[in-house]
């Protein structure tokens, strides 16, 4: 029998990466070009296109369900997008009738943080999990729910939104339109904003703006914490405070004891992880405090198109069960 292939794409707002997995999910090829999303929309879908040719060009066996993760909020009854802060007019756009014209495929959309929470429960560190939250700490703070092994997206298809809960009441603005939300503070965003408030006082600190981006990425804030720079460090302490008591009340909320940390922020797990599982635990009392565990992910960037891959390849699935009960 010959070996079958499902594609996994993840259309972010710098690079549009895609994965060419087995039913196993390992990865077989790996693309990755730039969204080029300021060209408009029929550019980015041309380069899909182009990314499905490519792989079409090498297997003949691919199914026939293109699964494809996108940041921001999505209509699950119609799958659409009804906001993307990453996709600029992208806003109650129709992708995936857009994409199925383009790709002659059916295709399956889920927001990103929820695929990468499924591509941790398939490949990596919720395979031997029942329960658990994803949390992604990038430009903005994502999340993913699995219950029972299944992801869990509410009534509405909306649901685990953490980013959007409130931590700060009267707090800053976010882009949703709302005051306080979690992503305000425990964010590459929030990063950035402290350490140009930090600047603006001429505190004694190795951290610098890029001069070419005028922005500050997590790497450079990582790095000089790693050598020692203690505003580098109390930056990690100050987004661990929100982020821990945001946590406290998921355990309170479900009983849900594991978490798995992903995005570009968790690549510095190791410096401000003791500050995240010291104000967890400060935040509870026992039993809810005994048990709590906070995992990286394994996935990396990967993570996004891989778990769009297993929903695609859990639809299929689906139909053929589907199909013997006819």
């Amino acid at each position: 029998m010959r070996q079958a292939y499902i594609i996994g794409i993840d259309i972010g707002g710098t690079d549009i990466k895609a994965g060419l997995f087995d039913k196993n999910g390992d990865i077989r090829e790996w693309r990755k070009v730039t969204s080029a999303v300021e060209k408009g929309k029929n550019v980015v879908l041309k380069r899909i296109k182009t990314l499905v040719k490519k792989f079409e060009e090498n297997r003949v066996n691919i199914l026939p369900v293109v699964g494809v993760a996108v940041a921001g909020i999505i209509d699950k009854k119609r799958e659409y997008i009804i906001h993307s802060p990453n996709l600029q007019g992208w806003d109650s756009f129709d992708i995936k009738s857009a994409l199925e014209k383009r790709l002659e495929r059916d295709v399956v959309i889920e927001n990103d943080a929820n695929t990468a929470a499924l591509a941790e429960l398939w490949r990596g560190e919720g395979r031997k999990l029942k329960n658990f939250m994803l949390i992604t700490l990038g430009t903005g703070l994502g999340s993913g729910l699995v219950i029972n092994r299944k992801l869990w997206i509410g009534e509405d298809g909306s649901a685990a939104e953490m980013g959007h809960t409130k931590i700060v009441l009267g707090g800053l603005r976010c882009g949703c339109g709302a005051r306080g939300c979690l992503e305000m503070y425990s964010s590459s965003q929030a990063i950035e904003r402290i350490v140009k408030n930090v600047l603006s006082k001429k505190v004694d600190t190795i951290l610098r703006i890029d001069s070419h981006t005028k922005t500050v990425s997590p790497k450079i804030v990582y790095k000089a914490a790693k050598k020692g720079d203690e505003v580098a460090i109390n930056i990690y302490r100050e987004i661990s405070r929100y982020l821990g008591v945001a946590i406290a009340n998921v355990i309170y909320l479900l009983g849900i004891k594991s978490f798995i940390l992903s995005g570009g922020i968790s690549n510095a797990y190791d410096l401000f992880i003791p500050f995240l599982k010291a104000e967890v635990s400060k935040n509870l009392f026992y039993p809810f405090s005994e048990g709590f565990q906070i995992l990286k992910g394994k996935l990396g960037n990967r993570a996004g198109a891989t778990g769009a891959a297993y929903l695609a390849l859990q639809v299929v699935k689906k139909r053929k069960q589907q199909g013997k009960k006819r």
